[in-house]
């Protein structure tokens, strides 16, 4: 064995006899310190009889609490102290720590409190020092702006306040606890507001429209101003941005969402808002298509974004806000008999509506609309309106209605039908079919205009006009069609092959004034009785435009031109007793049938 080996071995000897001695002199159990009392022995009697009459002398007197001059006092037991030495002292004893202790062990006191009766008695008490922190404002005051002046915020740190009761109890300290409070400076100041009132007026004291198709919800700001509230707007003025300093470049008007949401756009919301509808569609027995539902697409105001949208457009002076919309696909359900016609999606919808509609013209809409359900156009059949719509007559189940003719718009079955082709003409355009036959109306009709405007109505007559539009899809389309509420839906199903269509318009333009009053004399009334059956309206031109992408990437742009002529207030009067004399003398005369009135207009 080597000399240094031996060395080694002696020396670790002589350590381990080292410890066994210390372990000897100085090892055992440590002492503690419980409520500034001493304790070596947990288990002696006069050391529990000490720290329980100091626990009792704690509980009987009142605990302080100051801040900025003032002391308050409480009782420890109105806010729940309990302090117990017997579960402190069990919590020792389970611990049997042995080892090397130089000092002694502090041992905290089991014990608990109410924090929320303290936190309400501080604050009670100390209520002359909690503020709200407030930004200057603007209010409106006998019908005049003005600013409200800004307010630093003070409140309590309960959070301080618990950990500065937890200690004192831990050691049944008589000392006061001092609160503590935070400050809030406010970020908006009558400054700032006072440097862009004008601007800031002149945004509050707008009305914006706020639109969803032909629904208009007005927001006027200066109503709502509960829910105004300003931010400064910060611009970089170094390059570096992570060491940058920022300046303020501005104020910006924003709404508080949850106010706004409660008070404008959840009302909105609840008109608009509607659940996505499933349909089922298939043949039947006879081979004949059958559609059940109707596989609306559900509809959810996103009123985040519509907020984000007001906010814009009082900050930029815009006028008119869209409702953003989220929508919900259907669940469509369809046959393996027609998905391999190619029937297999949703490709295209046409909608308007015609409230305000006489009887018989709804009557004639609901009876037109539903020729149409569950017709099958082919691949590269141009489809002819007329030709599906057949016969319109009293015999095929319509009324009389005003039609428009050129001696004027005049009772006719099938008044009305004009709102059917219109509607089938839009399912066209959004699909992205071709369209090969389409005529405006003479004049502008506002039934056609309720839902997205002029200039995109299609007027038929048989035998005169008519509305064709080619499938070119590569697969076949089915027709769905349907009233609901005044309102009329086509819906095109097929294969689509990724063509997607942006609409555009109206452009309004080249308006000429409403003609005068206009006569027409008719056999239709009795002499002397008088019917409206046009009303004054200016003409005018409507121009749309149809951009249609498809999936090559290709893009394709049409313009849709309407030209709608100006009107009078235009009557039917009937003739009179001397005018039927005078025109059965005239028909003696030219040896056509005397009896008064059997002439056409």
């Amino acid at each position: 064995m080597s000399r240094k080996l031996k060395v080694a071995k002696y020396v670790g000897a002589i350590l381990i006899i080292l410890m066994i001695v210390a372990a000897v002199i100085f090892g055992g159990k440590p002492s503690y310190v419980i409520a500034g009392v001493l304790v070596e022995d947990v288990n002696l009697i006069q050391k529990q009889e000490e720290i329980t009459a100091k626990i009792k002398d704690f509980q009987d007197k009142k605990i302080q609490f100051t801040y900025n001059g003032k002391t308050v006092y409480i009782s420890p037991s109105d806010i729940g102290v309990e302090m117990n030495l017997k579960e402190t002292i069990d919590k020792i004893k389970k611990s049997n720590r042995i080892g090397f202790f130089m000092d002694p062990i502090y041992m905290p006191l089991e014990n608990k409190f109410d924090q929320a009766k303290l936190s309400d008695f501080i604050k009670t008490e100390f209520k002359d020092d909690i503020r709200e922190m407030q930004e200057a404002r603007i209010v409106l005051n006998k019908g005049n702006f003005e600013i409200t002046k800004e307010q630093e915020g003070s409140k309590l740190d309960e959070k301080q306040l618990t950990d500065d009761m937890k200690a004192k109890l831990n050691n049944a300290l008589d000392a006061a606890v001092d609160l503590k409070f935070t400050k809030t400076p406010p970020t908006i100041l009558a400054e700032d507001l006072s440097v862009n009132f004008e601007r800031i007026k002149t945004a509050l004291n707008k009305n914006i429209a706020v639109k969803y198709d032909k629904k208009s919800y007005p927001f006027y700001p200066k109503t709502f101003l509960d829910a105004v509230f300003f931010q400064k707007e910060y611009k970089l003025i170094t390059e570096d941005v992570a060491a940058g300093q920022f300046v303020g470049s501005g104020i910006k008007i924003k709404l508080n969402p949850e106010f706004t949401k409660k008070s404008f756009t959840a009302n909105i919301a609840q008109e608009i808002d509607k659940k996505a509808s499933s349909v089922k569609i298939y043949k039947d027995k006879n081979d004949k298509v059958i559609v059940e539902g109707h596989g609306d697409v559900g509809e959810e105001v996103d009123q985040d974004k519509l907020i984000e949208l007001l906010e814009i457009a009082m900050n930029e002076n815009v006028q008119i806000v869209k409702i953003p919309i989220i929508e919900t696909s259907p669940e469509v359900s369809i046959s393996e008999d027609l998905q391999a016609l190619g029937i297999k999606e949703l490709i295209g919808t046409g909608h308007t509506s015609y409230y305000n509609s006489p009887k018989n013209r709804i009557y004639n809409i609901a009876n037109g609309v539903a020729k149409f359900n569950g017709v099958l156009i082919k691949p590269d059949e141009v489809f002819s309106f007329n030709k599906t719509l057949g016969k319109v007559d009293e015999t095929t189940g319509y009324l009389k209605e005003l039609v428009i003719r050129p001696e004027g718009t005049v009772p006719e079955y099938g008044g009305g039908l004009c709102q059917v082709s219109s509607t089938m003409y839009r399912a066209a355009i959004y699909t992205g079919l071709p369209i090969v036959e389409r005529s405006p109306h003479s004049y502008a009709v506002t039934y056609y205009s309720q839902i997205g405007g002029h200039g995109l109505d299609a007027t038929i007559y048989p035998g005169v006009h008519d509305l064709k539009f080619k499938n070119d899809t590569g697969a076949y389309i089915l027709v769905q069609s349907y009233t609901d509420s005044l309102e009329a839906y086509y819906k095109f199903y097929g294969t689509s092959d990724g063509r997607k269509v942006a609409m555009d318009g109206p452009y309004l333009g080249n308006y000429k004034d409403a003609r005068k009053e206009e006569i027409v004399k008719t056999k239709d009334l009795a002499p002397g009785g008088k019917k409206m059956i046009e009303h004054a309206g200016k003409g005018f031109d409507a121009v749309w435009y149809r951009t249609m992408t498809y999936s090559s990437g290709l893009s394709t742009k049409e313009t849709i031109f309407s030209q709608y002529r100006p009107t009078a207030n235009r009557y039917t009067v009937g003739y009179t007793v001397e005018e039927l004399a005078q025109q059965a003398a005239q028909n003696a005369q030219n040896g056509l049938p005397v009896k008064a009135g059997e002439f056409k207009d």
